[in-house]
């Protein structure tokens, strides 16, 4: 199926770097308890994603405990402890509950047909709790078919990296109380340890491998449910570098799909090359590609949280946390003005806008801070006209 390089056997990882644990916690009276997070069958084919969490806890322990807890019926299939030992906690062949109720994906790809929009869709995503809009959303959203929504429990492999929350006041002071079970805004997930993003890469990218699951499809808990944005944040530059080198591979395998052989029979000249044929590529040559790419895979590590704070933050924030993005949002504020100028009506400035900010926030993650000289450019890319029916 794919070139993993690791073996399962009966649901789970057959490797060293993998700990079998199924077994039992400790309940509050210190007795062991088993705990089983197994819910339904998963088939293979069904795998269509991997989503990334962190616990609220300080120790791999506190989880175990809390799984041993006949009430807990949440849980992954992997727990990253914070020395990156890695623990199978669920078979690969079952379900667990990790994911919880889901947002509207055709939200985030701005693809939402008229009639989800009419019933309310976008409001339920952006008032969660207010009248259970998220489980209405979810409850909309479980009926699609896998890619038209985000994974649920049911076709996506969950890992757990054991980290805490801690609560900090509105000056960035850590409170002394830390008691509550599940984290408000007022919480940040403390950072993975460089032992559990090492761990996580690893995982991450051979389970990907051996069920096909494109790097597209690997997710922090937050981008695809409600959850506390800060949840598994410092996960961002593993998930982009398995995300370029998944690239690099794509476009290697199509350069040597494309590059004739210069083998050739014996006592028969090496065929020449044709028109447009594709060269081969020296030793060097690819070396010299190898590098470049990884300077492209740092560049996207260091503006990505840059692009997701110009997604997810207002503008005075953004922009007092990287001055950078000031020009961004001076190019936005003029093609809006240009768009109501245009005189559109609103449901369809909206449309224009969420494309015009999606293609900005594009080019911030590959380093570039458009202008306002990119007016014209982001209005034509954003499909802006008066027939928006395309």
């Amino acid at each position: 199926m794919s070139d993993s390089n690791i073996e399962v056997k009966n649901g789970f990882i057959d490797d060293e770097r993998v700990i079998q644990k199924t077994g039992h916690g400790v309940d509050k009276n210190g007795n062991l308890k088993p705990f089983k997070l197994e819910r339904g069958e998963m088939l293979d084919e069904n795998k269509h994603a991997i989503v990334i969490h962190q616990t609220h806890t300080e120790t791999a322990e506190e989880v175990f405990n809390n799984y041993a807890n006949p009430k807990t019926r949440n849980g992954a299939h992997f727990l990253i402890d914070k020395d990156g030992t890695i623990y199978q906690t669920a078979s690969l062949d079952k379900g667990a509950n990790h994911v919880g109720e889901i947002k509207a994906r055709c939200l985030s790809e701005s693809n939402c047909s008229q009639e989800e929009l009419d019933a309310g869709l976008e409001k339920w995503n952006k008032q969660p709790w207010i009248n259970n809009g998220q489980r209405k959303s979810h409850d909309h959203e479980k009926m699609k078919d896998f890619p038209d929504r985000f994974p649920k429990n049911e076709d996506s492999i969950g890992i757990e990296c054991v980290g805490k929350a801690w609560k900090y006041d509105k000056e960035g002071n850590l409170l002394e109380d830390q008691s509550k079970s599940v984290p408000d805004k007022r919480y940040v997930y403390e950072s993975l340890t460089d032992k559990q993003k090492e761990s996580l890469k690893w995982l991450s990218g051979e389970l990907a491998k051996k069920y096909d699951i494109p790097a597209s499809e690997i997710y922090r808990h937050p981008e695809i449910a409600v959850k506390l944005p800060s949840e598994a944040e410092s996960a961002k530059p593993v998930i982009e570098e398995l995300r370029r080198e998944e690239q690099i591979r794509k476009e290697h395998d199509a350069n040597k799909s494309t590059t004739p052989s210069n083998e050739s029979q014996s006592g028969q000249q090496p065929q020449s090359q044709t028109p447009g044929a594709t060269v081969p590529v020296s030793p060097g040559a690819q070396s010299n590609e190898i590098q470049a790419s990884a300077g492209e895979l740092r560049n996207t590590a260091e503006w990505s949280p840059k692009a997701d704070a110009f997604r997810q933050l207002s503008p005075e924030k953004a922009v007092q946390q990287y001055p950078e993005l000031a020009p961004a949002y001076a190019s936005v504020r003029a093609i809006e003005a240009k768009v109501e100028a245009d005189g559109l009506p609103e449901e369809h400035r909206n449309t224009v806008m969420s494309r015009v900010r999606e293609n900005v926030a594009g080019q911030i993650k590959n380093g570039n801070i458009p202008g306002v000289q990119m007016q014209e450019k982001s209005l034509a890319q954003a499909g802006q006209s008066t027939d928006l029916s395309a």
